[in-house]
């Protein structure tokens, strides 16, 4: 009986007749690959009340503006800024557009490294909030940028001085 050749002779050759092979040949994926790296999730830029005006449609007032991170359906990571500073998002609620689809670890970090930069003392809810650091944020994302949705939120308080 002859057994079939499980070895593909494009590797072996590559090898140099060598029996050594790739812990993981290709097409299979066990651990974190660079396919990984190239889809860190979606990124979303969020809308949602403050102070009980949880309107889930976007037309709230006051609103407070934040990004997400998914992926399969499940929040990988969030960012939004508040009065004591940068912080992961606790309450990710409200009205989402895409940033960017298939958006990779390095776009996830430029989006969220401008919200690290901010400092709790530089808030101020008339010229620099959450949304004017998600619409930042957004605009830093590579092939991405900010919804209308973040610019219009609060009727444009801390927001139009970012559109100039």
């Amino acid at each position: 009986m002859k057994l079939p050749q499980f070895i593909n002779t494009a590797y072996h050759s590559r090898y140099n007749g060598a029996c050594t092979y790739p812990a993981t040949p290709p097409g299979i994926h066990t651990i974190h690959t660079q396919a990984d790296e190239e889809d860190a999730g979606d990124i979303f830029a969020c809308v949602r009340g403050v102070q009980g005006n949880d309107d889930d449609e976007g037309s709230c007032g006051p609103c407070h503006c934040y990004l997400k991170l998914v992926k399969d359906g499940r929040i990988v990571s969030s960012r939004g800024y508040f009065v004591q500073g940068p912080a992961p998002e606790w309450k990710t609620t409200g009205s989402c557009t895409v940033v960017k689809k298939k958006a990779s670890a390095a776009d996830w970090k430029a989006a969220t490294d401008t919200y690290d930069r901010r400092k709790a003392e530089d808030y101020g809810l008339a010229t620099n909030n959450c949304c004017t650091a998600a619409v930042e944020g957004a605009n830093a994302v590579p092939g991405g940028g900010a919804p209308v949705k973040l610019y219009t939120a609060n009727a444009g308080v801390g927001t139009v001085c970012v559109l100039q």
